[in-house]
C-alpha cells in the first residue's frame, strides 16, 4: 500500500480488545502504525455515567463528539 501512496502514513486506531497481537504485528510489518484507543482517549471516556458526553447513553459507543475529537 505504501508503494501506491508514497509519502502517506497509514494509522489504525482500535479498541484495545478488538484486535489480536497477530493482526497488529501484520499491520506494523506493512509500516501501518497502530494505536490503542486507551492511549488516545481521556480517562473520562471510559466512565459509564449516562451523562458522559463522549459516549452514547445506555449504549457505550462513542458519541458524535468523540468522533469529532478523534478525527
Amino acid at each position: 500500500m505504501a508503494e501506491k501512496y508514497q509519502g502517506i502514513e497509514f494509522h489504525v486506531i482500535f479498541w484495545d480488545d478488538n484486535f489480536s497481537k497477530d493482526v497488529i504485528d501484520a499491520l506494523e510489518k506493512k509500516d501501518i502504525k497502530t494505536h490503542k484507543l486507551s492511549s488516545i482517549l481521556k480517562d473520562d471516556f471510559w466512565n459509564d455515567d449516562t451523562n458522559n458526553p463522549y459516549r452514547i447513553p445506555y449504549d457505550g459507543h462513542p458519541s458524535p463528539l468523540m468522533h469529532k475529537i478523534m478525527a
